[in-house]
């Protein structure tokens, strides 16, 4: 049998759906399970030496809104073209889409599949899934990301088992200090960004940490820096982030993609929420330290909370 999961949006939406390759490949240990992916979250499911013990081929391609220029926007293009005929000659058994709702391009890369049947969230009368051949509308009863995925797998006969999520990039950083690994952005708090006094008082409380963050919190990161027990490390690579957050002693971050990663690679780790409904989006396997205020405001989410928090988890 030939399946294909199209996951093709957000870093914390794919690393959410690791559980479920996992059991699927339980499920049908004989089966092709093939995945098309973007890019920007790729790496969750790529892995050393591009291979992921519970998928096959695994189809990338780049967002051209991700590229600048004609020349890379063609280029972008003209390789989601080929991916889509690749798709077509393939041929799947069955097409399944990892979504709570069906997009234009995972619509497409479904159309383009044409498998015996495709099954996802959404009704046929979305605009979005017409066309798709044999489209099969998948109830969604769960509210966490992690079981919406197994809802839509469940036609296949596959049971959440306990699996956890998982980042397919093996390695940890070796440091010969012991560290806290504190990412203090997050995409949701650009406009209401984490007091930098705050994160001073928490970080000069703690053992050594090494703080990583998003390219505009470079400043920020620097000037943490500044600390005794503190170090900045200017990751590029979501590889280089899991890769830090496997030999660190704990992690702590803002909610979104990296905390997503953290939970996947630490079995010790601390996620702030803002407007986040912990419920859906909670770091799975951590919910009991998903932090967060009756504001739902993530600078109200006290330091000293924060530091009895780790130093309890630290003992």
């Amino acid at each position: 049998m030939k399946i294909l999961l199209i996951r093709n949006d957000n870093i914390g939406d794919l690393v959410c759906s690791t559980p479920c390759f996992e059991a699927l490949r339980k499920k049908y240990p004989k089966a092709q399970i093939d995945i098309v992916v973007n890019s920007l979250n790729a790496p969750v499911v790529i892995g050393r030496e591009n291979k992921n013990p519970y998928l096959d081929k695994i189809w990338v391609y780049t967002k051209t809104k991700h590229k600048k220029g004609i020349y890379a926007k063609t280029n972008a293009f003209l390789h989601k073209a080929w991916i889509l005929f690749c798709l077509f000659k393939e041929r799947y058994d069955v097409v399944i889409m990892l979504r709570i709702e069906p997009s234009k391009y995972s619509a497409l890369f479904a159309k383009c599949a044409r498998g015996k049947v495709c099954y996802g969230a959404g009704s046929k009368e979305d605009l979005r899934t017409k066309g798709i051949p044999n489209f099969c509308e998948t109830p969604i009863t769960s509210i966490h990301e992690v079981m919406v995925c197994f809802d839509i797998l469940a036609p296949l006969g596959v049971e959440y088992e306990g699996e956890e999520t998982a980042y397919a990039y093996p390695y940890a950083f070796k440091s010969q200090i012991p560290y806290i690994l504190f990412h203090i952005s997050s995409r949701r708090l650009k406009d209401n960004p984490y007091p930098l006094e705050s994160l001073q008082e928490i970080i000069k409380a703690l053992p050594f940490v090494i703080v990583i963050g998003d390219s505009e919190d470079k400043l920020r990161c620097k000037t943490l820096a500044k600390l005794e027990n503190c170090e900045y490390k200017d990751t590029k690579t979501l590889d280089e982030v899991a890769a830090l957050a496997r030999g660190a002693l704990l992690t702590l971050a803002f909610e979104g993609g990296v905390a997503h990663i953290f939970g996947a690679c630490n079995t010790k780790a601390i996620t702030i929420f803002d407007k986040v409904n912990i419920a859906r989006w909670g770091t799975w396997g951590h919910f009991e330290t998903c932090l967060q205020t009756k504001s739902q405001r993530a600078s109200d989410v006290k330091p000293q909370i924060i530091i009895e928090k780790i130093l309890d988890m630290l003992k």
